[in-house]
């Protein structure tokens, strides 16, 4: 099994240098009208299980109101991740299980952190689980804190 890592070639900032440097400026977690896009994406990740082929990550709660909640705690205290690409992500580490990575359909990791995919286009900014320990020893930009604890 593969996966995207999506540490290599990114550059992190800590919540509160994000907010010094402005990338924190006018995000939109959704639109205002969740549009089709973010609705089958919240229904992808808020499980309870993944019926999908290939890898998916979804929330052990089941519960769209979780995904909110969580969703809104990546934009008031997660860092960000900017891809070389350009692509940014704010990622909040919680301080429990909150979903688990299936591979087609077979249960393959426990995860503990949101990653909220931002776009320029708020109809297509989602979230969905995955593994902190994919950012042990990442270092803010600019302070060089770590940026998971």
């Amino acid at each position: 099994m593969t996966f995207k890592n999506t540490t290599a070639g990114s550059t992190f900032y800590c919540h509160s240098c994000a907010d010094k440097q402005g990338l924190l400026n006018g995000l939109n977690l959704t639109s205002t009208s969740p549009s089709t896009y973010q609705i089958d994406k919240a229904a992808k990740h808020s499980g309870p299980i993944s019926t999908e082929t290939g890898y998916n990550s979804v929330l052990n709660s089941g519960s769209t109101a979780e995904y909110d909640s969580l969703s809104r705690k990546a934009l008031n205290e997660g860092f960000v991740e900017v891809e070389q690409s350009g692509a940014k992500s704010l990622v909040y580490q919680s301080t429990s299980i909150i979903g688990t990575g299936y591979n087609s359909s077979s249960p393959v990791n426990q995860q503990d952190s949101l990653r909220w995919v931002l776009s320029s286009d708020s109809s297509k900014a989602h979230g969905y689980s995955v593994e902190s320990g994919k950012y042990t020893g990442v270092k803010c930009s600019l302070c060089s804190c770590n940026v998971t604890t």
